[in-house]
């Protein structure tokens, strides 16, 4: 049986195994970055061919002399596109075809540039809808590259406008309730105190092999309520790392306040 959400969980035989759909896509804890950036966006193109299509389209061409550097709004039909003057050359003077290779061989060299950043950084964000609410998704991972958490974020509001902090609070709990049962520990909304730069814990989840709660994050004076969902063992792993880098580690348990 699976049960999934939109950053979803699923349930397989006795145990348990979340998976975080993005673009209707399942990426599972311990998955490659590489692997993950491929299911999310789609795995850039080889540019290999691209490449030598590129250069046979430069091969006694003047537009070989034009600048790869310095871009420029090239007017194509009815169009203008930003391209470099040499891309913009081969694309007037080549027609269709040197239009095709050139926004092919742009579009591949940016998903690449994409996907290094994303495997430096370790991080990807994207966003989904839940409850016709939109948030703000995040997938982290770790030195090995393996996908180990999740966050789910809400819009950040001011303190004056709490109440819409709580509503998406709220939803999200309901949300999550609904796929994980009742949660362990619920705050009392009335006990609550609010810090400017920290996190209030709202609810939390106990599972064996994952931890899971909701929190209302405070950053500089806004508040958004937050989802966040990890695999323990590799959570574990990731704090290890960080300590051993002779830096402080971020919370990784809900502590009920």
């Amino acid at each position: 049986q699976l049960i999934s959400i939109a950053f979803g969980v699923a349930a397989m035989a006795a145990s348990l195994t979340h998976a975080i759909t993005v673009r209707y896509k399942e990426v599972y804890f311990g998955t490659d970055i590489r692997e993950a950036y491929g299911s999310l966006y789609l795995m850039p193109e080889d540019t290999t061919m691209l490449r030598q299509q590129w250069d046979s389209l430069l091969a006694d061409s003047p537009c070989s002399q034009r600048s790869t550097v310095r871009t420029m709004d090239c007017p194509i039909g009815k169009d203008y596109w930003n391209m470099t003057q040499q891309q913009c050359c081969v694309a007037r003077t080549k027609g269709k075809k040197g239009v095709d290779v050139a926004t092919r061989l742009m579009e591949a060299r940016a998903q690449n540039a994409d996907l290094k950043v994303a495997i430096e950084s370790g991080h990807i964000t994207e966003h989904v809808e839940i409850r016709e609410c939109t948030y703000r998704g995040d997938l982290f991972f770790d030195v090995s590259k393996r996908f180990w958490k999740y966050e789910v974020t809400g819009n950040r509001y001011p303190r004056a406008r709490m109440p819409m902090v709580f509503a998406e609070t709220d939803s999200l709990l309901r949300f999550m309730s609904a796929k994980y049962g009742r949660p362990s520990w619920k705050a009392k909304r009335g006990k609550l105190t609010f810090n400017p730069n920290d996190e209030t814990y709202y609810a939390n989840w106990e599972f064996k092999d994952f931890i899971m709660y909701l929190v209302i994050n405070g950053s500089q004076g806004m508040f958004a309520a937050k989802e966040v969902v990890m695999d323990r063992k590799l959570a574990k792993e990731y704090e290890n790392w960080v300590l051993n880098q002779g830096k402080t580690p971020q919370t990784l348990t809900a502590t009920p306040k």
